[in-house]
């Protein structure tokens, strides 16, 4: 066997994750549902009073495993102040506690997970195949560095499998790829990225592997499947996807040809796989990301995985690449990070009609976000069910704004009159 062969291989952008401290505050909302500016400080109560109980989403701390109890306890970057234009967190500061606020509960917003199962294959720039790795490798190690150490990145937790693992062609068609901690080279089992150590372990581990083998794609992603539905199943509520990111089709180069390699290589039966994941439970939804031209093939499988649309990085220049494909990775963390909420069990006489949330920025900075079923015009919050909510959802306007702030407070309180834009 020789190395693998691949076909040559558009794109989603990224507000960063959130890693915001909810609170449930016993704040009272102010009178008015101005906008604040940048830096802007409204009300002249705190949003988190003593003796409140509050967790930070995610904390940070140690690295390693998340599973195995790593990934509590570091800090995150935070914004100076409300992002300018801060319109869509529309509303007065909390105000005084003691007015009509009358109890508080802690919430929290969904984790997110993502598989990433990852060609290392020698097209993506193995000098003795014939590939430069300036072309692919180097530029999409550099996107995928960037990804991780991204401070918008610390509220997901990832999983990094490359394939093919390193051996003959049985080896590369068997794995394992529901456990790439085990493989050769060795991946990264679910690690939360809320600390320094945990998303230096992944930058790490991509600075030590080098691209080498073929593309058992079919095998690689039901490994990475398996696993993400290991993962949904073991932290219920959480939401987990995968991510392929390849440079070409399944298949390898064996004695000048390109075959199969392994049973039912195909785009075909890889798409089957992405789609059996979506209609499964845990239902996995899969992202398709390519590198290099004519890779339209790819598009079956993202189709099929729920996720409308491959996207296509072009390999014409290095930077080029490198900044395309951070911006793609950042465009699925935003789409797939949470924007909501379980809502909190309600105080006894409490109703519906009772409920605000506030944001309290890293720097200060306060405001009461208003009501708004519609989400327009602007940003604030509905319930996912009116008459009977189990959630408290964030419109996409403030959600966005509220994760580039990975250590401001949102606060739930119950008491007030709910402020409605």
């Amino acid at each position: 066997m020789s190395h693998y062969a691949k076909a040559p291989t558009s794109h989603v952008t990224a507000a960063g994750a959130c890693a915001v401290l909810l609170a449930c505050s016993a704040a009272a909302p102010a009178a008015d549902t101005s906008s604040l500016g940048n830096g802007s400080t409204a009300g002249a109560g705190s949003s988190a009073q003593a003796g409140q109980s509050s967790i930070i989403i995610p904390s940070g701390g140690g690295s390693g495993s998340r599973d195995a109890g790593g990934g509590s306890g570091g800090t995150g970057a935070s914004a100076s102040a409300l992002p300018a234009g801060a319109s869509a967190l529309a509303g007065s500061g909390p105000g005084d506690s003691s007015a009509c606020a009358v109890d508080t509960r802690n919430a929290e917003l969904s984790p997110v997970n993502i598989v990433f199962v990852y060609d290392k294959s020698g097209s993506m720039g193995n000098p003795a195949d014939g590939f430069d790795p300036a072309a692919r490798w180097d530029p999409m190690r550099a996107g995928m560095q960037a990804f991780f150490a991204d401070p918008s990145s610390t509220a997901i937790s990832a999983v990094l499998s490359f394939f093919p693992v390193n051996g003959d062609l049985t080896t590369a068609c068997n794995g394992p790829y529901d456990n790439p901690q085990a493989a050769s080279p060795p991946g990264l089992a679910l690690t939360a990225l809320n600390s320094d150590q945990g998303r230096s372990s992944f930058v790490t581990l991509l600075g030590n592997t080098l691209p080498q083998g073929g593309t058992p794609t079919l095998p690689a992603l039901q490994g990475g499947v398996r696993l993400a539905q290991k993962i949904a199943s073991d932290h219920p509520g959480e939401k987990t996807v995968v991510v392929l990111v390849t440079d070409g089709e399944p298949g390898f180069y064996v004695d000048g040809q390109v075959v199969e390699g392994c049973v039912d290589n195909d785009v075909a039966h890889v798409s089957q796989v992405a789609a059996n994941a979506l209609a499964g439970s845990p239902s996995i939804p899969t992202y398709v990301v390519g590198i290099g031209p004519s890779l339209d093939s790819l598009q079956a499988i993202a189709l099929a995985g729920g996720t409308e649309h491959a996207t296509i990085v072009s390999d014409s220049d290095p930077a080029a690449t490198s900044a395309t494909f951070h911006e793609t990775l950042a465009a699925i963390r935003s789409e797939t990070f949470s924007c909501d909420f379980p809502m909190p069990k309600r105080p006894p006489g409490q109703t519906f009609e009772s409920v605000n949330v506030a944001f309290k920025t890293s720097a200060g900075g306060e405001a009461t976000i208003p009501r708004n079923d519609s989400c327009s015009p602007g940003g604030g919050w509905h319930y996912d069910a009116p008459a009977a909510p189990t959630k408290i959802v964030l419109c996409q306007d403030s959600c966005d704004q509220i994760q580039q702030d990975t250590q401001g407070q949102l606060s739930v309180v119950f008491g007030c009159a709910t402020i409605v834009r």
